[in-house]
């Protein structure tokens, strides 16, 4: 029955078992690390469970580098220290003395009444606007961040910011983000890239234990954004479900010359 996301342990003291769950897209990061004895090690940073070793440094694992440069993340539990591995999204794992550790997948149960699309997005948005600061929200040049930035701004009791890099796969990119927030009424914040890329990419590193694709420039997104707000919502994942990158219609054209899609 929870919503949002999350990442959680939990230890029932009568049994004598502990829990981790974590949400169904995996947004909060969980690591754990199974020693040769049978201890469960876990944390929110794989950097915790590695300060245990000597060589807080770690062991790359070759494998999942491997699978990292071919499909530009990590997929399932794997991460990039051999033997740290990271709780599988919709995931609930128990385990208890003698025990190995045992996981099994959940799914959200589906609300009594379904709603469309615009009304899942209006209530989500709606929800995340229930804060004790103004919430701002990043404002590409596309569809998905125009979409939560408008359905979010009719539920802002605050003054409502929005925010944009200059920089990205359209030229016009920023342009379109400036006439989005033109016809919503809001102020278009935008910022541009760093010349300081070494330096904030080896920061970047330390702290980004799970690579994803465009993790630089929204660092820099971010750093812009919080010198007015704490808390901003965004668009991504919207391409994920919805199928909206290049190589999702790529595939579609693919799947129609093998007569797999109509």
């Amino acid at each position: 029955y929870l919503r949002g996301m999350f990442a959680i342990a939990l230890w029932d003291d009568v049994k004598q078992r502990g829990i981790l769950v974590r949400d169904t897209i995996g947004i909060k990061p969980l690591f754990y690390k199974v020693l040769t004895n049978g201890e469960l090690i876990f944390a929110s940073e794989a950097k915790s469970i590695l300060a245990r070793e000597e060589r807080m440094q770690g062991d790359l694992d070759e494998n999942a580098m491997h699978l990292l440069m071919n499909f530009r993340y990590l997929p399932g539990d794997l991460s990039l220290f051999k033997d740290v591995r990271q709780l599988a999204p919709g995931t609930i794992a128990q385990w208890t003395a003698n025990k190995p550790l045992q996981s099994n997948h959940f799914e959200f149960r589906n609300r009594a009444n379904q709603l469309s699309i615009i009304e899942e997005l209006e209530d989500s948005c709606r929800l995340h606007m229930t804060a004790d600061v103004e919430v701002g929200s990043y404002l590409s040049g596309g569809i998905d961040s125009a979409c939560v930035t408008s359905l979010a701004a009719r539920h802002a009791s605050k003054k409502f910011r929005t925010y944009t890099l200059k920089v990205g796969d359209d030229p016009s990119e920023a342009n379109n983000a400036t006439r989005s927030a033109e016809i919503l009424g809001l102020e278009n914040i935008q910022g541009d890239v760093s010349h300081d890329m070494e330096n904030q990419l080896l920061k970047l590193v330390w702290h980004l234990e799970v690579p994803k694709i465009n993790a630089l420039q929204i660092s820099f997104l971010a750093k812009l954004a919080s010198q007015k707000n704490k808390v901003v919502l965004s668009g991504l994942g919207g391409d994920e479900l919805f199928l909206g990158y290049n190589a999702h219609k790529i595939m579609q054209q693919v799947g129609k010359l093998d007569g797999f899609l109509p």
